[in-house]
């Protein structure tokens, strides 16, 4: 960690201690498409030394160009997003902004942006509706996590993709068979009875208690890339931390 430090030019254990203790992630249609739109951001107890480590650290790796590391400082409504990228063809761009109190990473600029967005009040905030708001309001105090999912845009999508897929395909991949395509529901039809789901994760130290609300628990919802990358990322900072303190 030493050499690594010496390196970067900062001590990263103390950059990390500016950190809150809150994460979020989540994604929403219009930011990208499918889990591209992801956003992933941590609370910031101290802004403005984050800030002035996080501006070292940035330096120093663009300085490696051995690596051919590029970042694209750009102010958007206020806010400085840096896209991370080497300018030959890379599939993500990531950036970073830090943004009224959190520090916001976005696979894409327009994910962040959205952020910004929200954050600015230039786009409405995500709000529950009457019976999420019930089932938060019942959650018991400090939560390890909690999440929210809507089934409903998903259903509609996969019923609406079926509808050609089955008519042009289906007989292509079963061979002698005629598929009807009039048996699948209207998408709208098939949520009628459907609502948010929600979940929620109780850790007391000696036992993990996991409780739900669902209309519709679909796959991968918890183990999605969302949830593997956040449990990545989470173990290299605690693992980081860790080794720094010893």
């Amino acid at each position: 960690m030493e050499q690594i430090d010496g390196a970067l030019g900062i001590k990263i254990a103390d950059m990390l201690a500016t950190l809150g203790d809150v994460g979020l992630t989540y994604q929403t249609p219009g930011d990208g498409f499918l889990n591209l739109g992801q956003v992933f951001a941590v609370s910031i107890k101290d802004e403005v030394a984050f800030k002035k480590y996080f501006n070292t650290l940035c330096q120093k790796l663009e300085g490696f160009t051995n690596n051919g590391l590029k970042i694209k400082r750009r102010i958007y409504h206020g806010v400085e997003l840096r896209e991370f990228g080497t300018g030959e063809g890379d599939v993500v761009h990531p950036t970073f902004a830090v943004c009224d109190g959190w520090l916001v990473l976005g696979l894409y600029p327009q994910s962040v942006q959205g952020f910004v967005l929200r954050s600015k009040g230039k786009l409405p905030a995500w709000k529950p509706d009457a019976r999420t708001a019930k089932t938060l309001a019942a959650i018991p105090e400090k939560p390890a996590a909690i999440q929210y999912t809507d089934p409903r845009p998903t259903v509609k999508l996969v019923l609406s993709a079926a509808q050609p897929f089955a008519s042009n395909y289906a007989d292509k991949f079963f061979k002698g068979y005629q598929f009807d395509t009039s048996v699948l529901p209207n998408p709208e039809e098939a949520c009628q009875h459907l609502f948010p789901n929600v979940v929620w994760i109780h850790n007391d130290g000696k036992m993990m208690r996991w409780e739900t609300r669902e209309s519709l628990a679909l796959p991968f919802e918890l183990v999605g890339i969302e949830a593997i990358l956040t449990l990545y990322f989470a173990d290299t900072f605690r693992s980081v931390v860790k080794r720094s303190a010893n």
